[in-house]
């Protein structure tokens, strides 16, 4: 699998699509939403430039943070 390609997940509910997009390499993984009337490549592609953007941010890499006011153990 090359470094661009990500799993893509997109659920319709009325007028828009949700899509979360997963780097299976990274395990960072975004979700946002577009019109019913987007194309696949367009969707495609606002995927891949989200999970670069977060990956630049240094985005968790599939860990999900503590919520807040909740203790770890260590």
């Amino acid at each position: 699998m090359s470094s661009d390609q990500a799993i893509i997940e997109t659920r319709s509910f009325g007028r828009i699509i949700r899509v979360t997009a997963i780097d299976p390499q990274t395990l960072v993984e975004v979700t946002f939403q577009v019109p019913h009337t987007c194309a696949r490549f367009e969707i495609e592609r606002l995927a891949q430039a989200k999970l670069d953007y977060v990956r630049r941010k240094g985005g968790t890499g599939g860990q999900s943070p503590v919520p807040v006011g909740r203790k770890t153990t260590s």
